[in-house]
């Protein structure tokens, strides 16, 4: 914007850059055992590749410091006003046309003639209900920070992203038990195919569904084999989870799959199968809202339904013009 000529305020609701890649932001979902699932070498801006001597996968902190360089390197923390959260934002209509006016924490109101909305670590959890009651410790995966947390405690994950998995391999490791409670099945992607990150292997092979599918039954085998459930949908049809680690717990009787949740009795769990367990806590790792946080629904709707989405290409809102989500 600053090349365009265009006048623009900048505000971020944590003390710097890097969003919920800064560990200590309130809302960042990051935890200590977290790494990219893009290898290094494909990710990072062009201007600034990462550094040459950063593991394959980094690790969160190092995905921290590589954005805080390159913020240096364009010195734009000098455009930010930090500190500085947005509360809500609406559109208006004026003789020039739509504006938007913004009222920041504290009050005070600002008006601009468009917003690009980058909320970031501001995302509002989703976490949901089942009948009955849990007589445990039930938490959204975005306030988990490291396994001393789960340390000799029963511990049941619900969903399959790649935090899920991620804390469900802690669990494996650290908790006395350790349950993954899924709706579905779905493929298991290994980060490294013959030395080459999995990400770097699919676009240079992998050159159809069917050609990804066959490569991973081979790989990894059927994850129906150790109790995942079959994939209902195609390999690449869905977010790739870049965990073949989850396999090994699983195979070795460390980590236990369930389907999904039928009912909370007290501290058993009760599943569609028939199945239970007991446990200590829940952890729900199933992601987050769809939607910009300081924006009523009404003016941003956001859907996987592309007919009930307001974004174009999932960045342009198709109603007002003067607004951009990233």
């Amino acid at each position: 914007m600053e090349q365009a000529g265009l006048a623009f305020d900048a505000v971020e609701a944590g003390a710097q850059v890097g969003g919920l890649w800064n560990f200590d932001n309130p809302g960042s979902a990051v935890y200590e055992s977290a790494h990219f699932i893009s290898s290094s070498a494909r990710s990072g801006w062009a201007d600034l590749p990462m550094p040459d001597h950063y593991p394959t996968y980094p690790r969160w902190w190092e995905i921290r410091d590589y954005i805080h360089a390159w913020s240096g390197h364009h010195q734009l923390s000098r455009h930010y006003e930090f500190n500085t959260r947005v509360e809500h934002a609406a559109p208006i209509e004026t003789d020039a046309g739509e504006c938007w006016d913004v009222v920041l924490a504290g009050g005070e109101q600002r008006r601009y003639r468009g917003v690009i909305a980058c909320p970031g670590f501001q995302r509002v959890a989703h976490q949901p209900s089942y009948p009955g009651e849990f007589s445990g410790v039930e938490r959204h995966s975005q306030t988990y920070k490291r396994a001393s947390e789960i340390a000799g405690k029963r511990v049941m994950v619900v969903g399959a992203g790649n935090s899920a998995v991620d804390i469900a391999c802690d669990a494996a490791v650290a908790a006395d038990q350790a349950i993954i409670s899924t709706r579905r099945g779905y493929w298991f992607m290994p980060k490294m195919i013959g030395g080459v990150p999995f990400d770097c292997w699919a676009v240079n092979t992998a050159s159809s569904q069917e050609r990804v599918a066959e490569f991973l039954r081979t790989h990894t085998g059927d994850p129906a084999i150790v109790g995942f459930g079959e994939p209902d949908h195609m390999a690449m049809a869905h977010h790739p989870i870049l965990n073949d680690q989850a396999l090994h717990h699983l195979a070795h009787g460390d980590l236990v799959h369930r389907p999904e949740i039928d009912h909370l009795d007290g501290s058993t769990v009760h599943f569609v199968d028939g199945s239970i367990e007991e446990v200590d806590g829940i952890i729900y790792a199933t992601g987050f809202k769809g939607r910009v946080p300081f924006i009523d629904d009404e003016h941003c709707q956001i859907s996987a339904v592309d007919e009930e989405n307001d974004l174009f290409l999932w960045m342009f809102h198709r109603r007002h013009p003067h607004l951009a989500v990233l």
